[in-house]
């Protein structure tokens, strides 16, 4: 652990800066209406690495290409989507949220929370791909 929050708010006033602690990287930019976003800093982060958005590319009932907008920060959104490819569309979210959980990322392993947060905000995060591809491609 990085510390506790009062120490965090102690380090954070020393130094004149703001710190942000998730308990998984992957939530980064999640709440964008919480007052911990307002800093342009962190969305400027959150922009590229943070809460996983992807763009995907179909052909014939699988997923041909995964597109990584905005990824994890420890790498596991854009091994997922090399790891996608070929996947049965229907099959796709699933396989998202498995594949994160294969990845040697350091979110905490359990029963709860951790990885099997950052596996469903992957599942998700397919799943609004897929629909959003065949919402532009009627």
């Amino acid at each position: 652990m990085a510390g506790d929050p009062e120490q965090m708010k102690e380090i954070s006033a020393q130094y004149g800066t703001r710190i942000l602690v998730e308990d998984i990287c992957c939530d980064i930019g999640g709440d964008t209406d919480s007052t911990d976003y307002t800093d342009p800093t962190i969305n400027e982060f959150a922009s590229v690495l943070g809460r996983p958005r992807l763009e995907v590319q179909l052909g014939e009932g699988e997923i041909s290409d995964v597109k990584v907008i905005c990824g994890a920060p420890c790498g596991s959104t854009w091994w997922m989507a090399k790891h996608l490819k070929g996947v049965p569309v229907s099959e796709a979210p699933a396989w998202a949220g498995l594949l994160v959980q294969q990845y040697p990322c350091r979110a905490v392993r359990g029963m709860t929370g951790g990885i099997h947060h950052s596996a469903e905000l992957h599942k998700r995060a397919m799943e609004a791909a897929i629909k959003k591809y065949y919402g532009d491609n009627d």
